[in-house]
C-alpha cells in the first residue's frame, strides 16, 4: 500500500514547536550578548594595554605613544550605523553597539591617558 502520509498538527504540537523555537532564539541571543561583551572587553581593556606594551617596547617618543594609546581607546565610529543600515543590517542593533562603544570609551580613554602619563 503506497499511500501519501499526512501530518496532522494539533494546536499543542504547534505551541510546543513555537516554544522550542523561542527557547533556541533566546539561547542564541544570550550567546550573542556574551560574545559582544567579550569583544568589548578585549577592545576597551586589552587593546589600550597592548598599545602601552608596544609603545614601551618600541621606546616611542611621548607624542607618538600618546597618539597610539588614544586611538587604541577610542569608541566605534558612528558612521558604522550608516554603513550597516545602507547594507541592510539591523540599524537599531548597530546603533546600540555604537552607543555602548561610546559609553565604554568613557572608561577606556582615561585609562589610556593614564598609561601615557606612566611612559
Amino acid at each position: 500500500m503506497g499511500g501519501v502520509t499526512t501530518l496532522h498538527w494539533s494546536s499543542d504540537h504547534v505551541a510546543r514547536f513555537e516554544a522550542q523555537a523561542a527557547t533556541r532564539e533566546a539561547a542564541w541571543v544570550k550567546w550573542l550578548i556574551v560574545g559582544v561583551s567579550l569583544a568589548f572587553f578585549a577592545v576597551f581593556l586589552l587593546l589600550p594595554l597592548a598599545a602601552f606594551a608596544i609603545a614601551w617596547a618600541m621606546a616611542l617618543p611621548p607624542v607618538q605613544a600618546t597618539v597610539l594609546l588614544i586611538f587604541s581607546a577610542l569608541p566605534t565610529a558612528s558612521s558604522a550605523y550608516v554603513l550597516a543600515a545602507r547594507m541592510g543590517y539591523p540599524g537599531g542593533y548597530v546603533a546600540a553597539l555604537v552607543t555602548l562603544s561610546t559609553l565604554l570609551g568613557l572608561l577606556s580613554l582615561p585609562l589610556a591617558l593614564e598609561l601615557t602619563r606612566r611612559l
